[in-house]
């Protein structure tokens, strides 16, 4: 093989990888524009996502009457609002609408168990609030 043999097939193998190269290149803009368009669309997404949010309102706070009827409506509307509002189940007592937990310090000064579930805080409620003879008296009122 000659140098000039060896020169075009040099030559020829530099237009080769230039072509290619050029692919590559037109392959990575267009790559590049689809992902333009997917951050796009996922930012249009989450846009339209956040507006169709509802604010779910917070339940009616319990006053503390000793009576069934509100104690189960407010125990209600309590779970129906964790339920709207998308709240996990550890994040419940957390929420602002369980205002009454501040409680919490007095229950530990006082050598109290703590209440830190909703489960725990629905079952003290039911325990201070709820007559133990409620069937009964619902019975005889009829």
């Amino acid at each position: 093989m000659s140098l000039a043999e060896a020169v075009a097939q040099i030559e020829e193998l530099k237009v080769h990888m230039q072509s290619i190269i050029a692919a590559f290149r037109e392959q990575m803009e267009y790559f590049y524009d689809e992902l333009t368009l997917f951050k796009r669309a996922i930012q249009t997404n989450d846009s339209i996502t956040e507006n169709r949010r509802v604010k779910v309102p917070e339940p009616k706070p319990f006053a503390g009457a000793r009576n069934a009827k509100e104690l189960e409506n407010f125990l209600w509307d309590m779970e129906q609002y964790f339920s709207a509002a998308h709240i996990p189940i550890k994040k419940e007592l957390q929420s602002p609408a369980c205002t009454c937990l501040a409680m919490v310090d007095d229950d530990l000064s006082a050598g109290c168990v703590p209440i830190t579930t909703w489960e725990s805080l629905r079952k003290e409620l039911i325990d201070q609030f709820l007559p133990c003879n409620v069937a009964w008296v619902a019975h005889e009122t009829l």
